[in-house]
């Protein structure tokens, strides 16, 4: 009667939980028959026909029928996986410590004593692989973990029940002097850690059909999960296992901890949790509340003997550097020895996970774990950005896997805590696996998903920005790569943002080798960050330090590594402009011109300028608008509390220079302009707020010789040093006006930041100034290189209506360059060209 109620109700739970809107892989019932038989009894118990008695040489032969079944379910899975032959490769891209560490196995069996024995456990190891890519490839990937932990769970925890409290004699083992409640499993270790994960997974659904009250058929699928819960926690308070409780409270805690508002979506503050946990466990250690903590979880001090067993396993390591090869230790005279020591246990494993790692693959074996857990963990809290109550589950399986395996082996094959731990880390490493269909980002109008990877070059964090924020409002899912420099808090709180800091922090007294190392060490990351990347796309904003390096040897890497490359041409030939051009500088922009596959540029004159000097195709090159910086601070500072704050008075004429002071910019032109403006009106004050660059020191010394000349010197505000970004307010609004006095230039970022605050510009006649000055409205233009002409525009606009109504012109000048520079538009062109590359 027990036996037909356990039925009915496994079956009815089945029912409650059924889903018909969503389609699932057949080949979804692999990996759940796989975790049935690893989670409980090999086949052969099942069928009787396991030898009665333990011996060393049942361990090296195994059991021909449970290895014909598990290569059997692994040969289906491989079949399944061959028409997602494509995904799985980029899948294991992205999770190459798994990759490195399956590997290093496979060559440990070159060592091993028993070298057969070896490669028959690696390919079961590469099983667990297999089943994991099962679920996290298919093309529901978030609706095959819930079916993978509701399918196995929903049968393996009611038969566990059921074999405890009818079906005694299976139900039940004996070990020496301990009776324990194993239940379908061959002892109380294998059934909590099977029921811990399953029921971290269960919890999971649970909160989410809590906080989702949207969902369809939430209740009885709340009734479906919630029992498989209960059964879950009952079966751990049956099987004392005080490890497997332990790691599904902690599991349980984070994911709860993961809800609260003060975590929210931001990634620092799960560190925090983390790091309060461990310094919780820590201090417990070593201020005496360990002894009290492990009698409350039922254990003595040393662990039921487990401290015991591993001082005598330590002198029994083979090799410290790469071990005794794969699941190699427990086999021979190692076995035998241990069986001695400890007469009656029948050891087959460390009971310490990092020590089980030690003894078969060495040192080199723990820092590839160590390398799975960290870069698992690092991309759960990434997966956390996004989708927290996802995030929370993945990073729920990486810490109790690491917590788990201090009393237990659980990074060994088949065991489902090794398992689940491998799907945490798959799934994390992939941006658009199953916690990109959780977070159901369908952005209107934008039916097609890909990634970019924006290299920004460590600099010009403004553009940047805005590049960034437009194409995840598009839909584009983009890493940004940088240094601190171009850090900002919303890259790691936008959703389909995520920023690398491959450049480090940047100190500029640093010494020169100091330099140069951190810039190799940068070039080194940036290069395996493009091996191993997710995205096909790299867009390159800004080159690195060593230009012709990069507009050559590291195009050509891109190139030959697969990718396709975009580049926006911010000047087409900086080098020109600031009459520095070599037949070498030229010839390596030429290359990269060449090589890129498609090019940004801001006007039609610079279009014109690479066909013309470079040869560029007019197909691969699209004009896009300079968008407003929308980085810079905005606040409701007004400009008369900015002038107040600069000792400047209201009714003073105030003008601005503001930019790295290089001798392109012209600012001996304007310092001219000046001499002969106070010689007849003693009201205008000139800013100048930037800072000197390097390499034009001599340039430098001379405008500060100027402006320091007894005729000028109290009428200007110097501030010839960086000017951060919550600092550029003040300057903007401060001024009636910005000027722009340049010899050459393309275009300018500077006009698009005075824009932002509504300030009138002021430039010379070149390049693309006169598209984007609107005389009269937003400024006006004056001769290149012409003081005196300079000195007369500024007369002109100071005397002019734009001036005279300034405090309501300067909404009008925000609105009008709003709508012709917006970065909706930008992000629009910008994704056509992406769409486009990415189809060819």
């Amino acid at each position: 009667m027990a036996t037909l109620v356990c039925a009915i109700g496994v079956l009815g739970l089945f029912y409650l939980d059924r889903d018909k809107s969503v389609q699932t892989s057949k080949a979804l019932w692999i990996p759940v028959i796989w975790l049935w038989i690893n989670g409980s009894r090999p086949v052969s118990m099942w069928l009787g026909m396991t030898p009665a008695s333990n011996s060393a040489s049942n361990l090296l032969q195994g059991s021909p029928i449970d290895r014909a079944i598990l290569a059997s379910l692994m040969a289906l899975g491989l079949i399944a996986l061959i028409p997602r032959r494509g995904r799985i490769t980029h899948l294991l891209k992205e999770s190459w410590p798994i990759l490195l560490y399956f590997c290093f196995c496979l060559v440990s069996v070159l060592w091993s004593d028993f070298p057969r024995v070896a490669f028959r456990r690696w390919t079961k190891g590469i099983g667990d692989l297999v089943m994991v890519l099962i679920v996290v490839t298919d093309t529901r990937p978030n609706a095959a973990l819930e079916r993978l932990i509701s399918r196995v769970g929903f049968l393996f925890m009611p038969a566990s029940v059921l074999l405890i409290k009818y079906y005694r004699d299976l139900g039940t083992y004996h070990a020496r002097s301990y009776a324990g409640n194993c239940g379908v499993s061959t002892d109380k270790n294998i059934l909590g850690v099977t029921v811990f994960v399953l029921s971290v997974g269960a919890f999971w659904l649970v909160l989410r059909l809590l906080r989702d009250s949207s969902q369809p058929n939430r209740a009885r699928h709340f009734l479906a999960q919630g029992t498989l819960l209960a059964f879950g926690v009952s079966l751990l308070v049956m099987a004392h296992s005080a490890t497997s409780a332990a790691c599904f409270v902690l599991g349980a805690g984070l994911m709860l901890a993961a809800g609260w508002s003060v975590i929210g979506r931001r990634p620092a503050a799960v560190h925090a949790l983390v790091f309060a946990v461990l310094l919780t466990g820590i201090l417990t250690l070593f201020l005496g509340g360990y002894p009290h903590v492990v009698h409350a979880m039922g254990r003595q001090t040393n662990l039921h003997g487990r401290t015991k067993i591993w001082h005598t396993l330590i002198p029994l390591a083979t090799n410290p550097l790469v071990g005794a090869g794969y699941e190699s230790f427990w086999l021979g005279p190692r076995l035998e020895t241990m069986w001695i020591a400890f007469p009656g246990d029948y050891l087959t494993e460390a009971h310490n996970g990092y020590l089980e790692t030690y003894l078969n693959l060495g040192w080199v074996g723990v820092v590839l774990i160590a390398l799975i857990l960290i870069h698992g963990y690092r991309h759960a809290v990434c997966t956390f950005r996004t989708d927290p109550t996802y995030g929370s589950l993945l990073l729920a399986y990486v810490l109790t896997a690491a917590v788990y395996s201090i009393t237990e082996a659980g990074f060994r094959m088949l065991d489902p805590v090794w398992i689940f731990l491998l799907l945490a880390v798959v799934a994390a490493s992939d941006a658009s696996g199953l916690g990109g269909e959780a977070q159901g980002d369908q952005i209107s109008g934008s039916p097609v998903k890909f990634d970019v990877a924006l290299l920004t070059g460590g600099q010009d964090r403004p553009y940047a920005f805005g590049v960034a924020t437009a194409m995840a409002a598009q839909g584009v899912c983009m890493e940004i790569i940088g240094n601190d420099l171009v850090d900002s808090p919303e890259f790691h709180t936008t959703p389909k943002l995520k920023f690398l800091n491959l450049g480090g922090i940047q100190q500029s007294e640093a010494s020169f080798p100091t330099k140069l190392l951190q810039l190799c060490s940068y070039y080194a990351r940036l290069i395996r960050y493009v091996t191993f990347a997710k995205p096909k796309l790299l867009h390159i904003l800004w080159n690195n330090k060593f230009e012709s390096f990069d507009r050559t040897l590291l195009m050509l890497y891109y190139k030959l590594s697969g990718k396709k490359v975009a580049l926006t041409a911010h000047n087409v030939n900086g080098d020109k402009r600031d009459s520095s051009d070599s037949p070498v500088k030229h010839l390596t922009l030429k290359i990269q011109y060449r090589l890129v596959d498609h090019i940004f540029v801001h006007t039609d004159e610079m279009k014109s300028e690479l066909r013309e000097d470079f040869g560029v195709r007019a197909q691969a090159i699209t004009v896009i608008p300079f968008g407003i910086n929308n980085a810079a601070r905005h606040t409701d500072l007004t400009p008369a509390e900015a002038k107040r704050r600069l000792s400047i008075g209201d009714d003073e004429r105030t003008i601005l220079f503001f930019g790295r002071i290089v001798p392109y910019k012209g600012l001996e032109y304007l310092l001219s302009a000046f001499q002969e403006l106070l010689a007849k009106d003693p009201t205008y004050r000139l800013i100048i707020a930037g800072e000197p660059m390097k390499g034009c020191e001599k340039y430098c010394k001379q405008i500060r010789q100027t402006a320091n000349g007894t005729d000028i010197r109290d009428r200007i505000v110097g501030k010839f040093e960086f000017v951060p970004d919550e600092h550029t307010e003040l300057y903007f609004k401060a001024a009636d006006a910005l000027v722009l006095p340049y010899k050459s230039v393309s275009q300018s970022g500077v006009l698009f930041l005075a824009y932002r605050f509504g300030t009138p510009v002021i430039a010379a006649d070149v390049g693309s100034f006169r598209q984007d000055i609107i005389a009269g409205r937003t400024g006006f233009l004056h001769r290149r290189g012409d003081p005196a002409d300079l000195a007369r525009v500024i007369e002109v606009y100071f005397g002019s209506d734009l001036y005279k109504g300034l405090d309501q012109r300067r909404q009008e000048i925000k609105n009008l360059m709003q709508a012709r520079h917006s970065w909706d538009l930008v992000g629009k062109l910008t994704r056509d060209v992406y769409e486009g590359l990415l189809q060819k």
